[in-house]
């Protein structure tokens, strides 16, 4: 804009040089001149201002981009803008996946930049927090907003007494089945009174050798083992189920425990007692059950309440896809399954940030937006109000999320659960190619995450 401003000067001094300043066509062209540099002095003044505007910055995974295709995104950046005309949101897509977002983090907090506000795993948080990049959100939001949570997300946000975390998309760990083939064999569809036992009994004749060529062409249950983080979240259920915890009252962490050998020897047995899933699953991840069960190789297996909403955009096996809580151990016992998600943790400290952050908040939390959420993408909503609409209370899915939702809990909420992790990927993968008994890798694992542990500290 300055090389512009100074053409038009140049200009008009030269029309000085060269005609008189009576000429009336000299004054028009003057006035004309100058009337184009207040214009253009003009825009210079607004764009300026709105460089010096207010701006937060807010980190969002590239899947939560409001556009066209995300309207009710769209529509919740734009009615936070119009309310807040003085404030700029800048939003920063993240790309990649789960750790791509945690170490940008990471990075960016070390360089002394970051964003604002930003939208994390929910399990990531004890990480963050320890390193100083999260910091409290109690007095953000108000009461009735934390207090209108499902009570069993209420650990996953809460670090040594402080709430770091405003939950915003969250899942719930049931059974994918295809209803097809239970209607086939004539098998009743998994109820909310199913244990262990009834998954093991339909599994059984739902495998099958189709052609009969001596190959087993239809499993009855899909496990996803292969070594990685995502296995041990899918376990945790079966390990909670049996009554496992992690961590005793004083915080210690023990691996070798009843609940986890009896957890690991369940996912044995189901290859090479019950013979229902392939004795090769230790090499199957997430994705590739998920592909057989929409193709009909696999009749059940445990998913996350998201895949049904990736089978209504993907697969053509979309209507013979159900879903049902996860059974119990035992009858009369109640399962758990595991909740996690995605939700924000302000890493600003800019006390004049942090209300406008926490009206954002408050739009994303309302419940209007969580059900055009949940409408449009089948994300599931951490507030108890949105489960209160017909969505939930009329229709049977709905029901059984709701259920599940309830009776779910976190990934544990301790610093040291990416160690623990590793450990019983490592177990897992012993108990199931090895053959390895599970207390005897446990009892070894739990021995070299003590020695790790210890040496951190």
């Amino acid at each position: 804009m300055k090389a512009i401003v100074t053409k038009f000067r140049d200009q008009e001094s030269g029309i000085r040089d060269q005609a008189p300043p009576s000429c009336p066509w000299c004054i028009r062209r003057v006035g004309v001149l100058f009337a184009l540099v207040s214009l253009l002095f003009g825009l210079g003044c607004q764009r300026d201002e709105q460089e010096e505007k207010k701006r937060v910055t807010v980190a969002l995974p590239q899947w939560f981009s409001p556009s066209e295709k995300s309207p009710w995104l769209e529509k919740a950046w734009k009615q936070i803008r119009e309310e807040n005309p003085e404030w700029a949101f800048d939003l920063e897509m993240v790309p990649g996946k789960t750790e791509q977002v945690l170490q940008k983090l990471m990075v960016v907090h070390a360089s002394g930049e970051g964003p604002d506000l930003a939208c994390v795993r929910m399990d990531s948080m004890p990480a963050l927090v320890e390193q100083g990049i999260l910091k409290p959100m109690d007095k953000i939001l108000p009461n009735k907003v934390w207090e209108s949570l499902i009570p069993a997300l209420v650990p996953g946000m809460e670090w040594r007494g402080a709430r770091y975390i405003v939950p915003y998309d969250v899942g719930v760990r049931v059974i994918l089945y295809r209803k097809d083939l239970f209607d086939a064999e004539g098998i009743p569809i998994p109820s909310s009174t199913w244990t262990w036992d009834d998954l093991v009994a339909a599994a059984r004749r739902l495998t099958k050798d189709l052609d009969g060529d001596g190959t087993i062409d239809q499993w009855g249950f899909g496990v996803p083992a292969a070594r990685s983080r995502k296995s041990v979240l899918q376990w945790l259920p079966w390990f909670w189920g049996l009554g496992g915890v992690l961590e005793d009252s004083e915080g210690r962490v023990t691996l070798c425990t009843p609940a986890a050998a009896g957890a690991m020897q369940w996912y044995r047995d189901l290859a090479h007692k019950h013979r229902v899933t392939p004795p090769t699953f230790y090499a199957m991840d997430q994705d590739t059950i998920f592909q057989g069960l929409a193709g009909g190789l696999f009749a059940m297996t445990e998913g996350g309440s998201w895949e049904r909403a990736m089978l209504k955009k993907h697969s053509t096996f979309n209507e013979k896809i159900r879903i049902a809580r996860l059974p119990s151990a035992r009858e009369g016992e109640g399962s758990v399954p595991l909740v996690d998600g995605w939700g924000f943790g302000m890493l600003t400290q800019d006390n004049e940030k942090q209300p406008v952050l926490g009206l954002l908040l408050q739009q994303l939390c309302s419940t209007e937006h969580q059900v055009d959420k949940y409408r449009a993408s089948g994300m599931l909503s951490p507030f108890e109000p949105v489960y209160a609409d017909p969505l939930f209370t009329r229709d049977s899915e709905g029901k059984v999320l709701a259920a599940a939702l309830r009776s779910a809990r976190p990934a544990p909420s301790i610093s040291s659960f990416p160690s623990v992790s590793e450990a019983l990927e490592i177990v897992m993968q012993e108990v199931l190619m090895e053959g390895t008994r599970p207390s005897e890798a446990l009892a070894a694992q739990d021995q070299q995450l003590r020695d790790r542990l210890n040496q951190d500290h």
